[in-house]
């Protein structure tokens, strides 16, 4: 699994380049085929932090995790 510390830096990341407009945002990585993409743990912390998060936003954020080099990044 990606580090706790990782993941809090891609929610942060989100956070500040989406300036307070409302957002969406999905995840790719290892367990894909689970309902919500393993994408919970981002969600909550983007909403914990006080995140605009609303599901339908066409303003979309994806994470990306890439285990076999420990990274993750996000496209916008």
């Amino acid at each position: 699994m990606v580090p706790y510390i990782k993941q809090e830096a891609a929610a942060t990341f989100i956070l500040t380049n989406s300036k307070g407009k409302p957002f969406s945002i999905q995840r790719v990585g290892p367990y894909d085929y689970f309902p919500e993409q393993y994408s919970q743990n981002y969600k909550y912390l983007i909403l914990w932090k006080g995140g605009n998060l609303v599901d339908s936003s066409p303003n979309t954020y994806t994470i990306v995790e890439d285990l076999s080099k420990n990274t993750i990044y996000v496209q916008k």
